[in-house]
Parts: C-alpha cells; sequence; structure tokens
C-alpha cells in the first residue's frame, strides 16, 4: 500500500484482504479534515512569459476556480467514499474453501493516508488532522496492514495466478506498540481461553513460527527456517517467496488463496505486509 501509486482503487492490497466473520476489514480510519478542491494557490501557476507545459499537453489550462468553497470538519463526502471502498472489498470476497483456516480480527491499516493517492493533479490526498499543512498535498507513504500473533490469519485473494509464483513483502522490524488493535488481547482473535502464554523475550523466540496456507493447504517454518527465507533484497526491503511452482496451476489462470500468520511470539513481534507480488 505504498503511495502514490497509478490506478490506487484497482491494485490496492487492502482489496485483496477477506473480511472477518463480522465483516470487518482491515481500512483508513483516519478522516480528512475537508473534503473536494484546496483553494487557488497562485504558487502553481505559471509565471507570466514562461513556456506552459501543462497547456502544451493537454490542450488547456487545468486551473482550478478561484472561488473554490473549503468546508472544514464535514467529512461525509470522505465517509460515503470510505463506505463504497470498504462495501468493494466485501463483495466477491467471501471464503469457499473448507480449511480450518479462520480470518483474523486483529489485522489494522499503518500509515495508509485517506483520500485517493494517485500522485496525479487533481487527486485529494491526505489532510489528515496531524499535519503541519494541509495545503502540502503529498502521496508519500509506506502504508501497510500490520499485526502479531494475536492478529490470527491474513487471508488474501489473488486472482489470474498463472505462474505459480507469489512473493509477500513484509517489514519484520515493527513494534509492539505499533499494533494498537491487540494492545490488550491476550489470545488469538481476543477469544475466551483458559490457555496461558509464556512471556516471550523482544527478539524471536525459539517458539517463533510462520504459518502460510495456499488454497488451504499449510506450510509451516519454524524460526531458523523463516530467518533463512528472509530475503533482503536492498535496504528496508525484505520478501518471502510462499509460492514458486510453475506446475501449480498447469498453465491456466486460477484465482489463488493465500494466508499467513504468527505464531509463538504473542505481540512483541509485528509484521507489516505492504506488497503482494504474483504470476
Amino acid at each position: 500500500s505504498f503511495t502514490p501509486r497509478a490506478n490506487p482503487e484497482e491494485n490496492d492490497l487492502l482489496s485483496l484482504i477477506q473480511p472477518d466473520a463480522d465483516g470487518y476489514v482491515p481500512h483508513v480510519e483516519t478522516k480528512m479534515v475537508y473534503d473536494g478542491p484546496d483553494v487557488h494557490n497562485p504558487n502553481f501557476d505559471t509565471p507570466e512569459g514562461e513556456v506552459d507545459v501543462i497547456k502544451l499537453i493537454t490542450g488547456n489550462k487545468r486551473q482550478l476556480k478561484e472561488n473554490t468553497s473549503v468546508v472544514l470538519s464535514e467529512n461525509d463526502g470522505q465517509a460515503e467514499k470510505e463506505n463504497m471502498w470498504i462495501g468493494s472489498n466485501l463483495r466477491g470476497n467471501t471464503r469457499n474453501l473448507d480449511t480450518p483456516i479462520v480470518v483474523g480480527k486483529g489485522w489494522e491499516t499503518l500509515d495508509v493516508p485517506p483520500g485517493r493517492c494517485g500522485g496525479e493533479y487533481d487527486d485529494i490526498c491526505g489532510r489528515e488532522p496531524d499535519d503541519k499543512c494541509l495545503l502540502q498535498g503529498h502521496h508519500d507513504r509506506r502504508g501497510g496492514v500490520v499485526g502479531n500473533e494475536y492478529s490470527g490469519w491474513l487471508v488474501l485473494n489473488l486472482n489470474k495466478v498463472k505462474e505459480g509464483i507469489v512473493v509477500l513483502k513484509i517489514e519484520t522490524w515493527h513494534l509492539p506498540r505499533e499494533s494498537t488493535r491487540t494492545k490488550d488481547w491476550k489470545t488469538v482473535n481476543n477469544e475466551k481461553s483458559t490457555r496461558t502464554l509464556k512471556e516471550q523475550a523482544p527478539d524471536y523466540p525459539d517458539t517463533f513460527h510462520f504459518d502460510f496456507a495456499i488454497n488451504g493447504k499449510i506450510t509451516t517454518w519454524t524460526k531458523d527456517q523463516f530467518l533463512e527465507k528472509d530475503q533482503v533484497i536492498q535496504r528496508v526491503v525484505e520478501v518471502f517467496n510462499v509460492l514458486d511452482d510453475p506446475n501449480f496451476t498447469n498453465g491456466e489462470e486460477q484465482d489463488v488463496e493465500v494466508a499467513f500468520r504468527l505464531r509463538g511470539s504473542g505481540n512483541l513481534r509485528v509484521f507489516k505486509l505492504t506488497h503482494v507480488y504474483w504470476a
């Protein structure tokens, strides 16, 4: 969910995630301070006598009206867009595999801005209450979905897998306080249990396991296997290849369900999924 990116609604990581039994799916909870276009900023105008590049490319000068009205602290439009977006995730994302995998309730977004963050001239992105300047129009964010052992399974629907390749880009260094949804949880999905989990060390404990499932078939990596599979291809970029089998689809396109979870680390190990690559 890094931004900006082209066609943000069509290639959003969040649109791949299946909702839990109650319909919950990770979503952007931060509201914009105001909706609609900004007032005209004369600093964006082409100086007198200079070449108007936008006019040359588009054939007409794109300029916001001077009398653009801005309404503060009213988010009806934004809320309506978010409801439509969440609804689009729920439609068509029902599980139809007979597996023991239960969609987790503890995953949430981190550093994902509200709005349409495609990097285009007319896109409206951010405008969050903590922004130092609401007119900055800054789209550059490294958002993702965060969780820990108590978050449960994160289940994704991948369409038209043909070459049998699935790669997850996961940031494994996040802090316990960044998983706010599970802050006071002591069990997976906050379910009542008489089982008491042992206190874990801040680093990967020996009990750590990483489970992932392809179409319901679960594979488990131990701590050592997980660390061996962790490919750091450049600074702060870690990827995990969970499927590389050219015979998986026999050359035919098919939809594939991918899920993963953490085990044996409580709420001390927090992962953030930012990208999913498949072919």
